[in-house]
Formats: structure tokens, C-alpha cells, sequence
């Protein structure tokens, strides 16, 4: 197993601690505080695989589930792995308490089970070049690719996002009329597709990307300081994290309490750059951060939140998106 674990700090020298697994996201855990403060908590080493896509973490936690004793993983995945993860035999939901008034009723409703809470939120929305666009809560989707006609557009690799920007029903819309609809809108766009921060942002006519806060946040403090982030009121839909412990061990549980702590998620939203459950800003340093923190709270009552879609809805989504929109896309001249 690829890991970084807390034994390689210079006061983990005690070979015989129990060892706690993790499959994560690539970049939560990195930092040297995430160890040492699960270390003199908990008395144990943490080891983690990291993942970088959707497709990826279904790919290895199907593969290798059984070396796992944490998950972190996207909300919209739980009903694809729901019945391999269940396991009400931990206390760990009760964390959940103390969650934000809204994000607490999101989770209450989901009905998770014991063993799993929520590590971050997130949103994603229109990061964008107000100098070469103009784009406000109160556009349409169609008026904001009107506005991007013979500009740079730059999507999500994961198919859903793509679905929920054109507002519609995964459950009940099939992949031609989709597309059909997508390739209406993007008609006359530069359209690239990918996860990352893209050279294109630097292109003077690029547009906006549909994106999250961490990447925009962080293309903005480092390059892009007249870019601006949007959370728009129909088309920026609440993700989370969640978090799931896998077994009943002592050690496990311990480290699941603390990663799913107010006091651990409250200062990992500066590395993450994405929010805490517990909706508090106190320990945000990052000026940006905290404003956009702030933004996504103010507007929370009114946002919609990503559904959990089953494995077999995801999988005809991914062969739809892979095999159908991005091949025709090239007709379009996508990236």
C-alpha cells in the first residue's frame, strides 16, 4: 500500500502501535499536523491510499476494500457502496450533533448509518475572468453561455457535475437528449474538460470554469488575483464528504471520532479549502476562505444538495460520459 505514516515523524518510533488505514482523496491528509494530532490521540500510526477520481475510488475500494478500516468518499457514491459499508455498531454519528442547522438536516435525512458522518462540504460554481465575462446570480444557464460564445470553457472530468449544470434528472433523462441539450448550450464555446488548474486560465479568452471553491481559492491566491468564484443559487449544488469507519476495532473508531471532530475539521479547512459541518470560521485564516465560507452559509437554506445515485446508475453515467459526450465533443473541437 502507497502511504505517508505517521511513523516516519521522528516521535513514531515505536514499531509495535496498532496501524489504521485509510482510502481518501488525494491532499486531506498530508500535512504533519493531520498525524501528530491523530498520533497523541488516539496512540496509533495512519496509513492511506489516495485517489483522485470518482472512478478511481470505486476502482480501489472495490479492488482492495478489505485493507481499509477508513473511508473518505464523495457523498453522491454512497447508495454505489452502501451495502458493503454498513455497520451501526459505532458511535461515531454522534458527532453530528453539533453540525450546522442545515447541514445537520441534510444529514438526518440522508439516514446514514452509525459508522459514517460527514468529513467536508463543499459546492461547486463559476469561477470566472470578469474581465473577459460579466456573470451574476440572476443569469440563466442559457444567458451564461450566451456570454461565453467563442470563449474558453472549462468542465468537470465527473459526469454528474455536468448533469447537475444542466439542471437534470440523472434518474430520468437518457444520455442522447442530455447530450443534445449540453451540445445546445456549449455550441460556439472552447470547451475543455478537466479536474485540474487548467493553462487555459491564463488564456485571455477564457471564460469561467465550473469548478469548486479549493481549486478556485487556490488559483486565485496564487495566480489569478482578479478571478472571482460564484455560487449561484440554481446551479451550485452541496457536496460532501463523508467519512465511514469500516470496523469496530478500538483504534479505528478513535481515529474516525477524531477526523470527524469539530476541533479537526474546523482547522483542516485551511487545507482543504473547503468547509466544515460545523459551519464555524473561527480557525479559517485564509482571508478568501472565510469569504466564501461565509457566502456559502448565507445561501445554504437555498441550495440544492447532490443525490446519491446507485452503481449501476453511475456506471451507464460514466459510459455515457467516456463513451458518448466525449467522443462527440471532439466534433465540437473539445480539448
Amino acid at each position: 500500500m502507497a502511504c505517508l505514516s505517521v511513523d516516519q515523524l521522528s516521535f513514531a518510533a515505536n514499531k509495535n502501535l496498532p496501524e489504521v488505514n485509510i482510502l481518501t482523496w488525494w491532499g486531506y491528509l498530508v500535512s504533519p499536523w493531520v498525524q501528530e494530532t491523530i498520533m497523541k490521540k488516539c496512540h496509533v500510526k495512519i496509513s492511506y491510499d489516495e485517489y483522485y477520481t470518482n472512478d478511481d475510488f470505486m476502482r480501489r475500494f472495490h479492488q482492495y476494500k478489505d485493507l481499509y478500516d477508513i473511508l473518505i468518499f464523495p457523498n453522491m457514491d454512497y447508495l454505489a457502496v452502501k451495502n458493503e459499508i454498513i455497520n451501526n455498531n459505532s458511535n461515531i454519528y454522534k458527532n453530528s450533533n453539533a453540525y450546522e442547522k442545515y447541514i445537520r438536516r441534510s444529514y438526518n435525512q440522508a439516514n446514514y448509518p452509525h459508522n459514517i458522518t460527514y468529513f467536508l462540504i463543499s459546492v461547486n460554481g463559476f469561477l470566472y475572468n470578469p474581465n473577459t465575462i460579466s456573470l451574476s446570480k440572476k443569469d440563466t444557464i442559457s444567458q451564461v453561455f450566451e456570454k461565453a460564445k467563442s470563449k474558453i470553457v472549462i468542465l468537470s472530468e465527473e459526469p454528474i457535475y455536468v448533469f447537475s449544470l444542466l439542471n437534470l434528472n440523472v434518474d430520468k433523462t437518457s444520455p442522447h437528449k442530455a447530450f443534445s441539450k449540453f451540445s445546445a448550450l456549449t455550441k460556439g464555446s472552447k470547451i475543455i474538460v478537466t479536474n485540474t488548474i487548467s493553462n487555459a486560465y491564463s488564456d485571455p479568452q477564457f471564460a469561467f470554469a465550473y469548478t469548486w471553491p479549493g481549486i478556485s481559492i487556490y488559483a486565485i491566491e496564487t495566480k489569478y488575483k482578479n478571478f472571482r468564484f460564484l455560487i449561484h443559487p440554481k446551479f451550485s449544488l452541496v457536496s460532501a464528504d463523508l467519512l465511514a469507519a469500516l470496523n469496530n476495532r478500538k483504534s479505528t473508531e478513535c481515529v474516525a471520532n477524531v477526523m470527524s471532530s469539530k476541533e479537526f475539521l474546523s482547522k483542516m479547512q485551511n487545507d482543504a479549502l473547503y468547509f466544515s459541518p460545523y459551519g464555524d470560521s473561527n480557525q479559517i485564516s485564509d482571508k478568501l476562505l472565510k469569504q466564501v465560507h461565509n457566502e456559502f452559509f448565507y445561501l445554504l437554506p437555498k441550495l440544492k444538495w447532490f443525490t446519491s445515485i446507485s452503481e449501476k446508475k453511475y456506471n451507464e453515467l460514466s459510459r455515457a460520459w467516456y463513451y458518448y459526450f466525449r467522443l462527440n465533443l471532439n466534433d465540437q473541437k473539445v480539448k
